[in-house]
């Protein structure tokens, strides 16, 4: 989720640009258009064949990245069609709803590394939950807003292996994209699980703390601020 200025502007001029398309005559509108005329009927045709022949993919890999337009996810990761799972969101963070994918993507659909990708210039990047209820007029829903990536990252790593989605061998990563550069860093691991375990309401043995995933921490080359 990103805008064209500060981390903390909310990019009006492309918003404006947006609102002004979105008539009858453009945005929205013409683009479902263009979709009708297009594709009306093919769905048939389509159905018996497709370019990649399993929902599993070829990298075993999932990546939580956000929802900003300017991210060029192929180009960033190298990675083409059919080769990862790509969850995304506003600001590429840990929410309940990601956890649920996941868990589908490493039980059902053979995912093995998890990596959350933030960006640079994102609008939740260095903002707080106030401002952006002021902007939104909404009042009663955490954005997940943060102040300094490196900590969002480590929580949103943090909290996918406690949920116990991945099996003992199984990688988790958080990284940067630079929009700029077009390069992506990693901040937090790759971690590997080493023993499986959930965090959860079930209590641990000695009554005190839930369990929790044993991990190691692999080495990382490259850090980023």
């Amino acid at each position: 989720m990103g805008t064209g200025g500060a981390p903390t502007e909310l990019g009006t001029t492309q918003n404006s640009r947006a609102v002004e398309s979105s008539g009858p005559a453009g945005g929205i509108t013409g683009f479902v258009s263009r979709l009708s005329r297009d594709e009306h009927g093919r769905a048939d045709a389509d159905h018996a064949s497709h370019p990649v022949a399993t929902s599993n993919p070829a990298l075993a890999l999932a990546v939580l990245t956000c929802m900003d337009a300017r991210l060029d996810l192929g180009t960033g990761l190298g990675i083409k069609i059919g080769d990862a799972h790509i969850l995304r969101n506003a600001g590429g963070r840990v929410t309940p709803d990601v956890i649920r994918s996941l868990h589908l993507s490493v039980s059902l659909m053979n995912v093995r590394e998890i990596g959350i990708l933030h960006h640079t210039n994102c609008a939740l990047w260095g903002t707080d939950n106030d401002t952006l209820a002021r902007r939104t007029q909404v009042f009663d829903i955490d954005f997940l807003p943060f102040k300094s990536v490196k900590e969002s990252l480590s929580r949103d790593v943090t909290q996918v292996l406690r949920a116990g989605i991945l099996p003992p061998g199984g990688l988790v990563w958080g990284a940067v994209y630079s929009l700029h550069a077009g390069q992506i860093t990693v901040v937090r691991g790759p971690v590997r699980v080493a023993r499986q375990g959930r965090a959860g309401p079930t209590r641990s043995a000695d009554g005190d703390r839930p369990p929790e995933v044993e991990v190691a921490d692999l080495p990382s080359k490259s850090t980023a601020d």
